[in-house]
């Protein structure tokens, strides 16, 4: 509802407001917001059932599918966080 007012009143300035919103996301979307290709919806629940920060868990998961080419959650997750979370349910 504001862009034609903004566009009229600023012409090309208006951009530049859309550009600032842009560029201050970038870094609150990669800090903010794990990341969670080619991850099951089972270890997606799994990121945000953790006590723990949810980024720190989604890059933990992703370096362990880098490094193994698979997650083991029952064994490994729960031994980078010192026991099992008892909200999520583990399959071994």
């Amino acid at each position: 509802m504001i862009t034609p007012i903004l566009i009229n009143r600023l012409a090309w300035r208006t951009y530049l407001i859309f550009m600032a919103t842009n560029v201050v996301f970038i870094p609150i979307i990669y800090l903010f917001f794990p990341e969670t290709s080619n991850l099951a919806l089972e270890e997606v629940d799994y990121i945000f059932a953790t006590e723990e920060n949810s980024v720190k868990a989604a890059r933990a998961m992703q370096e362990q599918l880098k490094l193994h080419g698979h997650l083991n959650m029952g064994d490994s997750m729960a031994a980078e966080e010192g026991d099992k979370d008892p909200h999520v349910e583990h399959q071994e």
